[in-house]
């Protein structure tokens, strides 16, 4: 009997499962909805094309503290990357974005679990927990292959700038350009700071023309930093009104936030960002801080500005404001500020 009791026990004994090589891959949670694609994403309503970011959801993803699913941050930021670049460029986002999407999936055809199976892993990888969402809720939603080939053209025919023939940018053309419009954040930012008052009696309120004329004296700051190249020829106001700032306006929280964030590099975020170094794992630890300088200028800076000269998207609706330290200013800047800006100029004299 008890022979036959130690042979039965055996006999119950489990056998040892085999080892999934997947089993150390972390599980998404229910609560991600494969069937929908990402609320990151925008698309036409009446043909579903894929148009590019949706700016408040991206912004809402990218400051939230809990993980989504793999790859899906590190797409995003792509996206809001080309958007605060070039806020203008309805491309630029949904491209970024297609190409983003393809580099993560290609890493992941490349890895050792599937680097025997290439070329046709990524049909493998579809059906995998970790990697099924970033098929079904961005690569396929945004058009696949086909988007890829296209976004790929469209790269090299604009040479990565988002602009094509004769509205092709000069690299330090468009670093110089988007240097302009924080030179005008900057401006706003002291004249709250320093100047305003509710009625506008004495310096008036923040604004285009008058924060044109001094964009010039602020580039110097810049020259100094030696880190961004930048073209020295002058600018005429009129180029300022009429190119720079409708070609960033509705980004210039962002780039003026970017530029007062300063990372353990010793850099700026702004600095690595057009310099295309910027990564979502190098600005995570950062991100916070961007979007709280940015809600700060968005809420504080931009609520004070002549109701014609922008519109506030409230992007940053639901971020508390942080307000940066203001840039150092030297006086004759400071001086030139007053000056254009006050409500007493000469020529005002002159006319009373």
């Amino acid at each position: 009997m008890h022979k036959s009791s130690s042979s039965s026990s055996r006999q119950l004994k489990p056998k040892p499962r085999r080892k999934n090589r997947f089993s150390d891959l972390p599980r998404l949670g229910p609560y991600i909805d494969v069937q929908k694609p990402s609320p990151c994403l925008r698309f036409n309503k009446k043909t579903g094309g894929f148009l590019g970011l949706n700016r408040k959801a991206a912004i809402e993803l990218l400051a939230a503290p809990e993980p989504s699913f793999w790859r899906h941050k590190e797409i995003v930021f792509e996206g809001f990357k080309a958007w605060v670049l070039a806020s203008e460029d309805l491309r630029a986002s949904k491209h970024a974005i297609i190409i983003a999407t393809a580099n993560a999936i290609v890493g992941a055809e490349k890895s050792k679990a599937y680097r025997d199976m290439v070329p046709d892993a990524k049909y493998v990888i579809q059906q995998h927990r970790r990697y099924k969402p970033i098929f079904s809720r961005i690569y396929h939603r945004i058009g696949g292959t086909a988007a890829l080939v296209a976004a790929i053209r469209a790269n090299k025919k604009s040479g990565g700038n988002g602009k094509t023939g004769k509205h092709k940018a000069h690299p330090t053309t468009a670093t110089t350009d988007v240097l302009r419009m924080v030179a005008i954040a900057t401006v706003w930012d002291y004249h709250v700071r320093h100047l305003y008052d509710d009625v506008g009696k004495k310096y008036g309120y923040p604004n285009i023309e008058d924060a044109a004329p001094v964009v010039g004296s602020l580039l110097v700051i810049w020259e100094k930093l030696g880190s961004l190249e930048i073209r020295k020829k002058g600018v005429s106001q009129s180029h300022i009104r009429n190119s720079v700032w409708p070609a960033h306006r509705n980004a210039i929280a962002f780039l003026y936030a970017a530029d007062r964030v300063v990372t353990d590099e010793g850099l700026t975020l702004l600095e690595l960002l057009i310099a295309g170094r910027l990564t979502y794992r190098r600005a995570k630890p950062y991100i916070g801080k961007w979007l709280g300088y940015a809600s700060y200028f968005e809420k504080v800076v931009m609520s004070k500005l002549k109701a014609t000269t922008v519109q506030s998207q409230l992007l940053l609706v639901n971020v508390t404001p942080d307000q940066p330290e203001l840039r150092h200013l030297e006086n004759d800047v400071i001086e030139k500020i007053k000056t254009t800006f006050s409500n007493q100029k000469p020529s005002q004299r002159r006319l009373k």
